[in-house]
């Protein structure tokens, strides 16, 4: 179970590395041999919070001068910065207050239940997750970008295998489908795909200053941003029937959220359900970052939910305001799979879609141009009899 803890109507934690581990514990090889894959376990080495490596020095410096050092790191407080920014962009106080409030429940649960029991040393301050840093940069650079070229293909046995592709070793998980491909070409290929989905998942490229800066110096790192009115064309009525959910992975701009509302899905055909959090926390169950008030920097992104209204549907709807709790992984975009939390609000065997996705999941149909870019062997170790 990748779910470690369920907390009454507040949430739940989740392991991300089990639940990739789980789904990888049988691989068929290019022989008749099976394997164990793991995660590379370095990704999931985040001990402090993120901090830049001058205020973790001089931390540790100050802690060499105590009896014993205290981990609880306060963040400096920003200079304010005049921006073009409209505060409609901005997430609102009382939102960053509730999700605190309930991380903190979630938390004080979970410790009783045995997670979050790391505890760090000042050796992990000095080190600053060096680890998990140096780890992803280098997967990260070496890892596979977007396709030249369009493809498509699955894994229809009961093993996740090994396959190449594009002269590439990927590892795809069992009773899978996946479709390198613009999310504008799903329309000319509805024919390929099994609709209607029972849910789909979405996890677009926002706009983002901040990230178009950063490709404008780096292209080949960066991805093709959308705007909001680019989602509404995504064709997803023709995806989806009656009590149909979709999930959308987003940021805290509150722009982005109410165009969600007030556009997109309207334009899909769906009312708006509730959004969850999902908070993401080192080893020892402290936020990567401060929570702080608007427009600063927060430990959190958002899953906003919407349905197909029918009277018809007798399974549950996600509940709003719930929040999820895990260690992220170092790798960037790297969102942990909700496909066990969601199964609750799902038929048996449901079909379910993931567009703009970056890997691949049992059961699913994946699109996107980066559709394999997590599934590279790179990524992954394989387990050894002593489970190392």
């Amino acid at each position: 179970m990748s779910i470690l803890c369920n907390i009454y109507k507040e949430g739940w934690i989740i392991s991300h590395n089990d639940c990739i581990n789980k789904i990888y514990n049988l691989v068929s090889g290019e022989t008749s041999s099976t394997h164990s894959y793991v995660l590379n376990n370095s990704l999931f080495l985040i001990n402090t919070p993120y901090i830049k490596n001058e205020q973790a020095l001089n931390f540790t410096l100050e802690c060499n001068e105590t009896s014993r050092p205290t981990l609880n790191i306060i963040e400096p407080p920003k200079k304010k910065v005049k921006t073009k920014t409209s505060p409609h962009d901005y997430i609102k106080v009382n939102e960053v207050e509730y999700v605190q409030y309930h991380f903190m429940k979630v938390i004080q649960e979970g410790q009783i239940c045995g997670c979050f029991n790391y505890v760090p040393c000042l050796e992990d301050l000095k080190s600053n997750n060096l680890k998990a840093r140096e780890k992803s940069k280098l997967l990260y650079e070496n890892i596979s970008t977007q396709s030249a070229s369009n493809f498509h293909g699955g894994n229809e046995s009961c093993n996740a295998v090994i396959s190449e592709v594009e002269n590439k070793k990927y590892i795809i998980p069992a009773n899978c489908r996946f479709f390198c491909y613009d999310v504008k070409d799903i329309e000319q290929n509805l024919h390929r795909l099994n609709c209607p989905f029972d849910l789909i998942l979405l996890d677009p490229p926002w706009w983002n200053k901040y990230i178009r800066r950063k490709n404008l110096k780096n292209r080949k790192s960066g991805y093709q941003m959308m705007y909001n009115k680019d989602l509404v064309e995504i064709p997803i009525t023709t995806l989806i029937g009656p009590g149909s959910l979709v999930a959308v992975w987003c940021t805290n701009c509150e722009s982005h959220v109410n165009a969600l509302k007030t556009s997109v899905f309207p334009a899909w055909g769906l009312s708006y359900l509730g959004k969850w959090f999902w908070i993401k926390v080192t080893r020892s169950g402290k936020p990567v970052c401060s929570f702080s008030d608007p427009p600063g920097k927060q430990p959190f992104e958002q899953i906003i939910f919407g349905w197909k209204e029918t009277k018809e549907r007798v399974l549950p709807l996600p509940p709003d305001g719930m929040v999820v709790v895990s260690v992220p992984s170092a790798i960037h975009s790297h969102k942990p799979p909700l496909s066990e939390l969601l199964s609750t609000f799902l038929p048996e065997n449901p079909q379910c879609l993931e567009l703009f996705a970056r890997y691949l999941l049992p059961g699913w149909t994946s699109w996107g141009l980066e559709v394999l870019k997590l599934q590279d062997i790179m990524l992954y170790e394989q387990k050894t009899e002593e489970g190392s």
